[in-house]
């Protein structure tokens, strides 16, 4: 009977135990929610499971925290300090993330789907750029950042020091680089279709195979940069400066380079129908064999460029400066070349000048009027 008691005595100790227990690590979890809630300050605290969905944790100090199992579903975790925190299990979705630091930190098993991982501290101590979709970075740090391969779609970039970042592969569709300095970066093969890069520089950057179909450029200082193999079509150009730039084989179908400066510019191979390079300076181009078909030259100044074989067909060449230029082989049918000046040109075995429309066109040998009405 004795027995009996002692064992009853024991189970009900051991249950009482593990109740004062538990209710204990309970009322310590809730107490510390509550205060990492109100100071933002939880350093080494327990919080095992903690119910911290949606919850506004920006700049919190977590270090060394436990957080296993903890549900913090779309919480924002921006510039918190997750050092050492043991984050094994917990649910992290759609959690912002955006430069936090989780140096050290235990995420086995960890669930992270739709997480903003940007400018973010990883236990390794290196720092990610994986979704960055939308977010604002004007405020942070990216000189000699690694964003290769990041997603910064839709980004807000507008006025960064890029000074030694590597940004190729980066997607970086529809953001704003208005103002940017991005001399000498490498952009190699870089999505930028749609992107605001307007009076950035780019001088000497590397955009080899990059996409930059509808990219607004204006004003922007491209001197020197490699644009070889790069798409352009429909980009928005104006007053760009692209002199000693390389667009071999570059797409510019349908962009937008009025008053664009093209000096020393590779163009061989260039796509250039429906071009718009009214007011251009192209002086010294060579323009050799380009399909120019359609494109808008109003005023342009072709001193000297080499415009041999090139596809003239229907091309405004209205006031335009073609005087020293080389137009041998030169296709003109239909072209429009109304009080320009072809003074000194080498008309060499040129094709269908007589269909071209000219009036007041000066010539080497005088001024056509034949097409005036």
């Amino acid at each position: 009977m004795r027995k009996k008691i002692k064992k009853v005595f024991f189970l009900f100790m051991t249950f009482g135990l593990v109740v004062l227990m538990f209710g204990s690590a309970s009322g310590q979890q809730a107490r510390n929610i509550i205060k990492l809630k109100k100071t933002g300050n939880c350093k080494k605290c327990f919080l095992l499971k903690a119910d911290l969905k949606q919850a506004k944790l920006q700049g919190a100090n977590l270090e060394g925290a436990d957080l296993k199992f903890g549900d913090l579903k779309r919480a924002n975790l921006s510039e918190a300090d997750l050092r050492n925190a043991n984050l094994r299990n917990a649910n992290l979705r759609n959690a912002n993330l955006m430069g936090a630091d989780m140096t050290g930190a235990d995420l086995e098993n960890a669930k992270l789907g739709g997480a903003i991982l940007c400018h973010t501290t990883m236990p390794d101590g290196k720092k990610v750029y994986s979704n960055c979709k939308n977010v604002n970075l004007t405020k942070v740090d990216l000189k000699f950042a690694n964003l290769e391969e990041a997603n910064l779609e839709g980004a807000n970039l507008g006025g960064i020091n890029f000074e030694g970042a590597v940004l190729k592969f980066a997607n970086l569709k529809f953001a704003n680089l208005e103002g940017a300095d991005l001399r000498n970066r490498n952009l190699s093969q870089a999505n930028l279709r749609g992107a605001n890069l307007t009076g950035a520089n780019l001088t000497g950057a590397n955009l080899v195979f990059s996409i930059l179909i509808l990219t607004e450029l204006n004003r922007v200082d491209l001197k020197g940069a490699d644009l070889s193999q790069a798409n352009l079509s429909g980009a928005y150009l104006d007053q760009a400066n692209l002199d000693q730039a390389n667009l071999k084989g570059a797409n510019l179908r349908g962009a937008n380079l009025k008053g664009a400066s093209l000096k020393g510019a590779n163009l061989n191979q260039v796509n250039m129908r429906g071009v718009n390079l009214t007011g251009a300076d192209l002086t010294g181009v060579d323009l050799s064999g380009v399909d120019l078909n359609g494109s808008n030259l109003k005023e342009a100044n072709l001193d000297r460029a080499k415009l041999n074989r090139a596809n003239l067909t229907r091309v405004d060449l209205t006031g335009a400066y073609l005087k020293n230029a080389d137009l041998n082989e030169a296709d003109l049918s239909g072209a429009y070349l109304n009080r320009a000046n072809l003074t000194e040109a080498n008309m060499k075995n040129i094709r269908n000048l007589d269909s071209a429309i000219k009036c007041k066109t000066i010539f080497s040998w005088g001024e056509d009027n034949s097409g005036c009405e």
